[in-house]
């Protein structure tokens, strides 16, 4: 399954059904809009959907009007979230378990939250793997499908395949998509509005190697400095290949894209948030000079930095300066 470069939008899909929980749902959704929010840009999208398009009706009665239906999911969907709810046993009839398998071809990852994962052991996504489901449902979901290995854990990572057991680890799991795709500020931010609720098992990064993580690190905190793919390969004793490989297996892009949006995302943040000039953010943020910023922000953002300084959103309609640095 193929991934989109963090240039990209990250999109995920929710798939509802009536008796789906409205916690579940917004704590698989919240996360997305909140890192939208204070990065402000156009970095994460959502789509709801249901098997046939219709309305879903939560636990408690919320009705909610979707976007579309399971088979028009968009193309390259980063992450195809199954929100079930009570029935989940009664779910996987014929129907959803093939429209399940002819769009799994077409997104990074497939997400059971809570007792979604009972939906994905019925189609046969999760033969042979590890896999969590809400506690009270274990020993029957064990039972049930012998040939997965069933754990109690908050979530569980199995390739492209995740399963959550509870609320609380499906915001863990956003929480760390969230964190792969921005800046520290962005991930710091979001996770404050969500609260001190994390333990050491859904800690930051359990969904990228150790060792990418730790790279990771070093980029944001070298961000103002000459990052090389040669020189952070070298500092962190692994060669230039292996490097580019762990990047593209874990991130689905390349180390120097990587740098690049890091430094366009460090750079928004500064333009919106403090009174630095041009210059001075395109130094912070490891750009040679302020017009090389200027052209690559209005590439990446759609807008000129004085534009989004001044409040504008990318693609809003709002003047641009003609000085390729944004002054």
């Amino acid at each position: 399954m193929g991934r989109i470069p963090p240039t990209s939008p990250f999109t995920a899909a929710f798939l509802l059904f009536d008796g789906f929980s409205n916690m579940v749902l917004s704590h698989a959704m919240e996360p997305l809009r909140a890192a939208a929010a204070i990065a402000g840009t156009d970095a994460f999208d959502w789509w709801t959907c249901t098997l046939d398009g219709g309305v879903a009706t939560s636990s408690s009665g919320l009705r909610v009007a979707v976007d579309g239906a399971l088979a028009d999911l968009p193309d390259r969907t980063d992450l195809l979230a199954i929100v079930a709810g009570y029935d989940f046993d009664a779910l996987a009839g014929p129907d959803l378990l093939a429209q399940l398998r002819q769009v799994s071809g077409r997104v990074a990852r497939i997400m059971g939250c809570d007792t979604g994962a009972w939906v994905l052991a019925e189609a046969g996504m999760l033969s042979g793997r590890r896999a969590t489901i809400h506690w009270h449902e274990t020993d029957r979901f064990a039972e049930t499908f012998p040939d997965i290995d069933v754990l109690t854990r908050d979530f569980v990572v199995e390739g492209d395949h995740i399963t959550t057991g509870s609320a609380e680890g499906t915001l863990a799991v956003m929480l760390e998509l969230v964190a792969a795709r921005t800046d520290a500020h962005v991930q710091q931010e979001v996770e404050r509005l969500f609260g001190p609720w994390r333990t050491d098992e859904t800690s930051m990064g359990l969904l990228l190697p150790a060792r990418l993580r730790t790279v990771l690190r070093h980029i944001d905190v070298k961000i103002e400095d000459r990052l090389t793919v040669a020189g952070l390969a070298r500092d962190h004793g692994l060669s230039r290949r292996a490097l580019e490989r762990m990047f593209h297996d874990g991130l689905g892009t390349s180390p120097a894209a990587y740098v690049r949006w890091q430094r366009l995302l460090r750079a928004d943040r500064l333009a919106r948030d403090s009174q630095l000039s041009v210059q001075e953010i395109a130094v912070r943020c490891g750009f040679s000079s302020a017009p090389v910023l200027g052209r690559a922000f209005r590439q990446a953002f759609g807008t000129s930095i004085r534009a989004r300084r001044a409040g504008a959103r990318p693609d809003d309609g709002a003047a641009q300066s003609t000085d390729p640095a944004g002054k």
